[in-house]
């Protein structure tokens, strides 16, 4: 399926007469109609006992600023970057300062990333900034944690970070935890394409409750969400989020783009969201709602007001799950675009339909300084075409870029046409794009298109004489516009359209035995589990003993590991969907479980056993619901088409005459194995016995000529069809194999 890529936005008005809508100003801000008093708890203002420029202390073009950063971003100090590119290994921000401290860029500063970061800002006292600074490079596992005591304050102005991480890395930005207590503001920061969220700070609702600011920044196609609050007071303003493209898979492989993500816990109260454009166009976003509400308990409290959302996604435009909104107030809510655009309806002053006022995608960071990278097209890069027709019968045009070609629908001249008939680009999975529009005739009548790297091919059907070009301004042929690349057939397209994507939540575990003599554990979920290796301080072990997860055969996945005990020892996972079973042994009475950062217990984080179907199945939002009335029958119900005459069942490659059994009853440890094979394998109840442990349990995953399992205590067996290509064992075992061919 190719990718439809639109930019989505309307032609009324710039950021700078949205901002007229509100004035912010001083420490204290009423919010009308709600009765609640967002409140700031530190001002801007710091007085450095020092200031110390990097450039007189030896810093050049092309140096690695870290060790800089190390040695003079202190107590009292104000470090002036001067403008240049450095290369930055990923660190010099952590722990170096605490009070009333700034690092800023004088002009344009680029931090060159070596490909990961990891970064612990906080204020104990007064004021610490971050400012002026634009970071380039894709990362992989890296994350910048911000946080404020009481009373104190971290203020990030300017930091853009435009290109995004790898997929399946868990990279984010911009984090705040939950021990966040005072206030953290981002302001006039732009940032695109990370896999686990662009600003996420929804944990201090369940934390200390610290307030969080979001104000005149820009999300890009980031997975998760583009911005999240969930702390008392928190407020997001005058911004742009922009979903019109896919965002790059999470670690479970899942794309869920939300626009906004809103906390629901017991410091989720008095919120703001005003004045905010949400563009939700792109074809391949996941799930995700433009404002979706947490999956917890309704506490939040808030109101929503002068928000513009074009959606073109099958999930409501705002919380797809009203229960959770009902502490919500909303008013002057603009509603466009041809997806869901239903939102609570206590909301006042809704408007929905192609008469109310359009998101925009127009921004610039015009309150910051240091002369940064221009971010204000939303961070597009390239060469603008526009197509213009002067009173001509109309025309149909394709032509395909060997980059991103990008509509845009926010020029005050020539605009692509959003409506019918729509210009759009989408994705031909080989690399090149290909845009696709008419002109309506009359008199002159145009649209433009961004595009990266080069035309190498274009056709044009209708009055074509009447077909002028303009390349970045100026009059172009088509010969002169189109380069050709013998690299890549063209095609001609024809759009295809999905069906409405699937929402999913995702949990993150910790299982945790501190000061123990070490435990083995099991655990099941209906969704998706994932084991996070290469994030955080508790990671999971990939290591012997490996912690790992596994898909069983009727849809849900189990995990497995062990911790060793000894100081703090713990293992972090995520999960989809609920977990319905959790077992452990060894030094159970030192365990402790940690979900979403808060301690439960095993009865707490599990539900009862339930009729599970295949993840990838289920209906948009179809979470937590009690009244679906979605399909969840088994597929292991529906083989009528099947003979089940013969005791012994045949695979693609003959009969399963050949067996190997999995003997694990000769140790007391867990063992793991894969096994595979050119036939087909299938467990063999007759070979097997279950041993005293509830390991022994588990069912295999069964796919394709492979079989993963575990085993303790018992013996697993099957029958196979073709020869055994490899085995390979994590634990003592007797494997034998009983086969024609030996």
């Amino acid at each position: 399926m190719a990718d439809r890529h639109t930019n989505d936005a309307g032609s009324n008005g710039s950021l700078i007469n949205r901002r007229s809508y509100m004035k912010l100003a001083g420490a204290a801000t009423a919010v009308a109609g709600t009765g609640m008093i967002g409140s700031a708890v530190a001002v801007d203002d710091y007085s450095p006992e020092t200031v110390v420029d990097l450039g007189e202390q030896g810093l050049s073009n092309g140096d690695v600023i870290d060790p800089y950063l190390d040695e003079y971003f202190d107590d009292g100090v104000e470090v002036h970057v001067p403008a240049g590119t450095y290369a930055w290994n990923g660190r010099g921000f952590h722990r170096g300062a605490n009070a009333n401290a700034a690092v800023i860029g004088q002009g344009e500063v680029i931090l060159e990333s070596d490909g990961s970061y990891s970064n612990t800002i906080r204020a104990e006292s007064g004021v610490v900034a971050i400012k002026n600074l634009t970071v380039r490079g894709k990362v992989s596992g890296s994350r910048n944690r911000f946080e404020a005591a009481e009373g104190a304050k971290v203020l990030i102005d300017n930091w853009n970070f435009p290109d995004g991480s790898v997929e399946g890395e868990r990279s984010r930005p911009f984090y705040v935890p939950g021990d966040h207590a005072g206030e953290v503001e981002f302001r006039n920061c732009y940032f695109k394409g990370f896999d686990d969220n662009g600003i996420y700070a929804t944990s201090p609702g369940k934390g200390e409750g610290g307030r969080v600011v979001v104000d005149n920044c820009f999300a890009h196609n980031c997975n998760v969400a583009g911005i999240r609050i969930g702390g008392r007071g928190s407020v997001i303003r005058n911004c742009v989020i922009l979903n019109d493209d896919s965002a790059p898979l999470t670690s479970n492989d899942s794309r869920n783009q939300r626009g906004i993500r809103i906390g629901n816990y017991e410091h989720s109260q008095d919120m703001l969201i005003k004045n905010v454009d949400i563009i939700h166009s792109g074809d391949d976003l996941g799930g995700g709602a433009p404002i979706r509400f947490s999956k917890d308990s309704p506490l939040s409290t808030g109101h929503m007001e002068n928000i513009r959302i074009y959606n073109a996604n099958g999930v409501e435009a705002i919380a797809p799950r009203r229960s959770r909104a009902e502490g919500w107030t909303g008013s002057n809510i603009q509603l466009t675009g041809d997806g869901n655009l239903d939102v609570p309806d206590w909301f006042e002053n809704v408007c929905v339909g192609s008469d109310c006022e359009e998101p925009s995608s127009e921004w610039s960071s015009d309150g910051a300084t240091g002369g940064q990278e221009d971010f204000s097209n939303g961070g597009l890069e390239g060469d603008e075409l526009v197509l213009v027709t002067d009173d001509s019968d109309g025309i149909s045009y394709q032509f395909t870029a060997d980059d991103v070609i990008t509509p845009l629908y926010n020029r005050h001249q020539y605009r692509a046409n959003r409506s019918e008939p729509t210009d759009y680009a989408i994705n031909n999975g080989d690399g090149t794009w290909t845009a696709i529009g008419s002109t309506g005739g009359g008199a002159t009548s145009g649209d433009s298109f961004r595009f990266s790297g080069d035309i190498i091919d274009m056709s044009v059907t209708g009055d074509v004489d009447a077909l002028t070009l303009y390349l970045n301004g100026e009059e172009v042929s088509v010969d002169d516009l189109v380069v050709e690349d013998p690299e890549h057939s063209i095609a001609r397209h024809e759009v295809d359209t999905d069906d409405a994507p699937v929402e999913t939540e995702e949990t993150e575990l910790v299982v945790a035995a501190d000061n123990s003599n070490g435990l083995n554990y099991l655990f099941t979920s209906t969704g998706v589990i994932t084991p996070q290796y290469d994030v955080g301080p508790y990671r999971a072990n990939r290591s012997e003993p490996t912690d790992y997860a596994i898909r069983n055969d009727d849809g849900t996945y189990t995990a497995v590991g062990s911790v060793s005990g000894s100081g703090e020892s713990r293992d972090t996972f995520t999960f989809e969907g609920d977990l319905i079973d959790f077992s452990a042994d060894g030094d159970t009475d030192a365990l402790t479980l940690y979900a979403d950062g808060e301690e439960v217990s095993v009865d707490e984080l599990t539900v009862d056993e339930i009729d599970v179907q295949d993840p990838t199945e289920t209906s948009p939002e179809d979470d937590e619901s009690d009244d679906s009335d979605g399909d969840s029958s088994d597929d292991s119900n529906s083989d009528s088409d099947e003979s089940d005459d013969s005791e012994t069942p045949s695979g693609s490659d003959g009969d399963l005459s050949n067996h190997v059994i999995v003997d694990g009853s000769i140790s007391d440890a867990i063992a793991n194995y894969q096994i595979y094979v050119t036939g087909d394998i299938e467990p063999d109840e007759s070979l097997s016995s279950v041993g005293s442990s509830h390991w022994d349990e588990t069912d295999e995953v069964v796919d394709e000529g492979s079989v993963v399992g575990l085993v303790r205590n018992g013996i697993d067996g099957f029958r196979y069809s073709g020869e055994i290509t490899a085995i390979n064992i994590d634990g003592a075992v007797d494997v034998t194999i009983e086969s024609s061919d030996l």
